[in-house]
């Protein structure tokens, strides 16, 4: 294969397999623990569309429900082998995302806004929880209106120039409010605070609603038999679970999701240093010759 989605020949295959390396350990440990875990968003949708990776993404997504999150966060630093080690909001400095990550030590997976954060990203699988919702609707929705606040505020705080859309209007004018955002950010709310409100925000309600991912919230909500228990099906040659419907939970994140995007809009979102672990950026043109 060429050089595709942005990145040199050879390097996003190659990514690819490092994360499906962190895949299995995550696999592993949550088997160790004894807790329910299922394939997220894009890597669910590779394993029911492409039976793997979608061709042009460049990460993992895995979820777990909230209170197994939790134990995996706390329990994991313990059990994952000496190549791997796992990023949290809570112990992590200059850690921008509210969500954990388990990483492969020693590689490097660097995007500008990381590097502005001062945050030395390695390569990853992300790692999210779902949580359930208050059962009253008006409630529902304000919690998820919060969970996104405190997300984009975490991000401000770190980095002034986050990733806008394409095509998005106005976009100098976005460009210079999250310039200032960032600024305002930073002055107003610690990382503590931040994960305060966001902790107050996930215990509020009654639980006895549909379930969401309070990281994501506009992927939409979801019934527990949607998502529970989780079912085997192959990604890339190999067995991990996805949402038990697994139909019914990408048509609430994606809608026609069996469509593939227009070829303009199949691309990754490839760092700006990629390092396997031998020092060498593969993004640099200049260590490929």
């Amino acid at each position: 294969m060429g050089v595709g989605y942005g990145y040199p020949e050879g390097a996003l295959e190659r990514l690819q397999q490092e994360e499906l390396g962190i895949l299995r350990e995550v696999a592993r440990v949550c088997a160790d623990l004894g807790l329910t875990w299922f394939m997220d968003s894009g890597s669910c949708l590779g394993a029911v569309r492409h039976g793997g990776f979608i061709p042009w993404d460049d990460d993992i997504d895995v979820a777990l429900p909230l209170e197994d999150y939790r134990t995996f966060c706390e329990k994991a630093p313990a059990l994952l082998s000496d190549t791997y080690g796992l990023h949290t909001y809570a112990q992590t400095e200059n850690y921008p995302p509210l969500w954990a990550k388990v990483y492969k030590k020693g590689t490097r997976f660097m995007s500008e806004q990381m590097a502005e954060a001062g945050f030395d990203q390695g390569i990853f699988v992300d790692v999210f929880a779902f949580a359930r919702l208050d059962s009253h609707p008006r409630t529902a929705r304000r919690q998820c209106r919060r969970a996104a606040r405190w997300q984009r505020v975490s991000y401000l705080r770190c980095f002034s120039r986050p990733k806008l859309p394409d095509g998005l209007p106005l976009r100098p004018v976005f460009a210079w409010g999250c310039r200032v955002a960032h600024r305002v950010a930073r002055a107003l709310f610690s990382r503590a605070f931040v994960e305060r409100r966001f902790e107050r925000n996930l215990a509020s309600g009654d639980g006895g609603g549909p379930w969401y991912d309070p990281f994501y919230p506009q992927y939409g909500t979801f019934a527990t038999q949607t998502l529970f228990p989780p079912v085997e099906m192959e990604f890339a040659g190999e067995a991990f679970p996805v949402p038990r419907d697994a139909p019914a939970y990408l048509t609430e994140m994606y809608g026609d999701y069996l469509a593939l995007p227009p070829e303009g809009k199949r691309g990754a979102c490839p760092p700006v240093v990629l390092d396997f672990g031998d020092g060498v950026n593969v993004m640099d043109a200049a260590a490929l010759r």
